[in-house]
C-alpha cells in the first residue's frame, strides 16, 4: 500500500501535465492511381479538431514504381460535408466538397519527400476532418503507385489526441486505481472465505479469473494511452491485446451466468452434463477475438468518424465497466455471506 500511496500521486500528475507530443502519428502503404476511377481517390486519415488552429503534416515516399516523380493532391473534408462525399458517385467530384487543399510532392529516387504542413481552424464547434490523397488530374499517367506515407496532426495546444479522446487517458487512470482497489478487495475477501470454509468454490475461481484477465487488460490500455500521448502512435500490440482481454473478461462473466441459469450451483453442485457448454463457452471467446481484431483492422476507414463508432470513449467505456464491478462485487458478496451454508467440496 505504502508503494500505491507513492506511485498513484505522480501517475495522476503524468496525466493532467502538459506534454509536447508529436501530434497523432499515423504511417503506412497507401495505392493511388492506376487504370480503375475509384482508386484515384483514397481515404488517408481522420483527426478530430477542437475550437481552434490546429495543424496537420503529411510527407510520401515513392515505394514503387521507382523514378517516377510526381505531386498528388491532399484535400481536407468537414464532418458535415462527409455524407454528401460519400453518396458521390464519382470519386473525383468530390473535391467540390474539399475546404482545405494542398500539394504534396513526391521524389523520383524513392526517398521521403519534404513536410507539407497545414493548419485547421474552426470556431463554431469541434469537428471531424477527413484527409483524401487524390490523383484526379491524371499527373500518374494512370500507373498504380504504391506510396509510404505519415500522418501528423495535433490540436491547437499541441495535443495529440482527438477531440473525442481529450480526456480518455485522465478517465482510464481513475478506473485503473478504482478497479486495482477493487481487486485487492477481492483477493483479501477470497483468501478470508478460503480459510473459513477450507476450499473455494469454482464459481469463485472462475470470477477471480475473470477480474484477473480485466486487471491486466487495464494495465495494457493506461500504458499504451500512456506512450500515446508522447509519441501520438502508442503501443499497437498493447492496444489490440488490451481489447481482446476486456472482451474475454466479459465472455468469462457471460459464460458463468448461462451455466447458474442452466442450474449450476442452483439445482446441481457438479457442472456434470452442463461441460459440453464449456467448448461452446471456448468458441465464443474465439469468435469474440476474430470480432475485436477485424474491429482493430478498420479503425481508421473512412465510413467510420472514430475508433469508437457508437460512443464516445468517456461515455462508453466507464458506464460498460461499471456495472461490470458492481455485479462481481453483489456475485462475490452473496457467496461470501453463505459460505458457512454451503458445502462446496461435495
Amino acid at each position: 500500500m505504502g508503494l500505491a500511496r507513492q506511485f498513484v500521486p505522480r501517475l495522476l500528475v503524468l496525466c493532467f501535465c502538459p506534454w509536447a507530443g508529436l501530434a497523432k502519428l499515423q504511417a503506412g502503404f497507401v495505392r493511388i492511381s492506376g487504370p480503375r476511377r475509384e482508386n484515384h481517390w483514397k481515404h488517408l486519415s481522420k483527426f478530430g479538431y477542437s475550437v481552434g488552429v490546429g495543424s496537420v503534416k503529411v510527407r510520401l515516399r515513392l515505394h514503387r514504381p521507382k523514378s517516377i516523380a510526381e505531386e498528388v493532391q491532399l484535400e481536407g473534408f468537414s464532418d458535415e460535408d462527409w455524407p454528401a462525399v460519400e453518396a458521390e458517385k464519382d470519386v473525383c467530384d468530390c473535391r467540390k466538397w474539399a475546404r482545405l487543399t494542398w500539394k504534396i510532392g513526391i521524389k523520383a529516387d524513392g526517398q521521403w519527400g519534404d513536410w507539407v504542413h497545414g493548419t485547421v481552424s474552426q470556431h463554431v464547434r469541434p469537428r471531424i476532418w477527413s484527409f483524401v490523397l487524390t490523383d484526379c488530374d491524371g499527373v500518374m499517367r494512370n500507373v498504380t503507385h504504391r506510396l509510404k506515407s505519415e500522418f501528423h496532426a495535433a490540436q491547437e495546444g499541441g495535443s495529440e489526441f482527438s477531440v473525442e479522446m481529450r480526456w480518455i487517458l485522465p478517465a482510464n487512470v481513475f478506473f485503473f486505481v478504482g478497479f486495482g482497489i477493487y481487486t485487492w478487495w477481492n483477493y483479501k475477501r477470497t483468501v478470508v472465505f478460503r480459510r473459513s470454509a477450507g476450499c473455494i468454490h469454482p464459481v469463485i475461481w472462475i470470477l477471480c479469473m475473470g477480474v484477473f484477465i480485466h486487471c491486466v487488460a487495464q494495465v495494457f490500455h493506461t500504458l499504451h494511452l500512456y506512450h500515446y500521448r508522447s509519441d501520438g502512435a502508442g503501443i499497437k500490440a498493447l492496444e489490440v491485446l488490451s481489447e481482446i482481454l476486456f472482451m474475454l473478461s466479459q465472455v468469462v462473466q457471460t459464460s458463468l451466468l448461462i451455466l447458474i441459469a442452466l442450474g449450476y450451483t442452483l439445482l446441481q453442485s457438479r457442472i456434470g452434463e452442463l461441460d459440453l457448454m464449456i467448448p461452446m463457452c471456448f468458441m465464443v471467446g474465439v469468435i469474440h477475438i476474430m470480432l475485436v481484431g477485424v474491429g482493430k483492422l478498420m479503425d481508421d476507414e473512412s465510413y467510420k468518424y472514430h475508433e469508437n463508432e457508437l460512443l464516445l470513449p468517456l461515455t462508453e467505456r466507464i458506464p460498460r465497466r461499471m456495472p461490470y464491478s458492481q455485479t462481481s462485487i453483489a456475485r462475490l458478496t452473496m457467496i461470501f455471506k453463505l459460505g458457512d451454508q454451503c458445502d462446496y467440496r461435495d
